[in-house]
């Protein structure tokens, strides 16, 4: 099997616990509460039972920068990346070209999975991700890394 983008069902957001993820990396959203059309979407690949999440994007000087969640196997990672120059800046760009630098991946101590695995597996879900996941504007992108 492979990554897929999918909208995630009431049934998943309760058994990966994805609302307290979600409060955990933006802590306004318990005082406000999420907006009434705030959809849950994730990359997932049920057969290696990893999934990646958009969890926040940066603001002012870091606006490039989007922070992560992958669950490999039950065990949280946190990964920050940046869009990098050079990439597409309107949809109507065919192919729309998307180019990530990687920031940061953060880690427990005791995850038995290789640095180079968990950059192969975030590679190969941020493939599937292309635009923007479930809410993709373009059929045609190519993602690139320099990393």
């Amino acid at each position: 099997m492979t990554f897929i983008n999918e909208y995630v069902s009431e049934n998943d957001i309760k058994k990966y616990g994805l609302e307290e993820i979600q409060l955990s990396y933006n802590p306004a959203y318990r005082k406000r509460g999420f907006s009434s059309a705030y959809k849950y979407m994730w990359t997932i690949d049920r057969e290696r039972e990893t999934y990646l999440m958009r969890c926040r994007s940066g603001r002012e000087e870091f606006s490039n920068r989007v922070t992560w969640v992958m669950n490999l196997q039950g065990e949280l990672i946190t990964i920050e990346t940046d869009l990098a120059g050079g990439g597409s800046h309107s949809y109507k760009e065919k192919p729309y070209i998307k180019i990530w630098d990687l920031v940061s991946i953060e880690s427990s101590a005791h995850i038995q999975v290789e640095h180079q695995s968990i950059i192969q597996l975030l590679k190969e879900a941020l493939m599937i991700y292309g635009d923007s996941g479930a809410n993709s504007y373009v059929d045609d992108v190519i993602v690139k890394f320099n990393f």
